[in-house]
């Protein structure tokens, strides 16, 4: 008799940020908006202003698209990928030598507020659980104990 075909695994569920994370993910997000004065990292940079930013960055993001995405991000790591992914874009492309100097100040912004957000993630116990020693070794807890 032929073998019953196979059924396919399901599919593993994906998780997302909780409550929790979404609201401290809100409250980082509300807190780098206050300090960007200019609403210079609120969008999408304008590549027809500046149009050689594609040569400079190849994964542009901005804090707008991090606020809309926030509910899709699998976990906290992705969310703070993305926020210094805006912050390093910026001075990879304003932080160049030879620009003007209000261009440098961009890139300075862009480091301040990095900073900041580094602050307030390690801050956030919804986001930075504390870290095993396992983790920060990198090893088993086995391989820890003394031989």
């Amino acid at each position: 008799s032929p073998a019953a075909p196979a059924t396919p695994a399901p599919a593993p569920a994906r998780r997302f940020l909780s409550s929790d994370q979404l609201a401290a993910a809100r409250g980082i997000l509300a807190a780098l908006e206050k300090k960007d004065l200019g609403k210079i990292f609120a969008a999408p940079v304008n590549q027809l202003i500046y149009s050689d930013y594609a040569q400079f960055v190849k994964e542009p993001m901005d804090l707008g698209t991090v606020k809309f995405k926030l509910a899709q991000y699998p976990d906290a790591a992705a969310f703070a990928g993305d926020v210094r992914r805006v912050f390093d874009n910026c001075v990879a492309y304003n932080g160049r030598k030879g620009l003007p100097m209000d261009q440098k100040s961009v890139a300075k912004l862009a480091r301040s507020l990095k900073a900041s957000f580094q602050r307030l993630f390690a801050k956030s116990a919804a986001l930075s659980p504390p870290v095993s020693i396992e983790s920060a070794w990198g090893a088993e807890p086995s391989a820890l104990t003394p031989a």
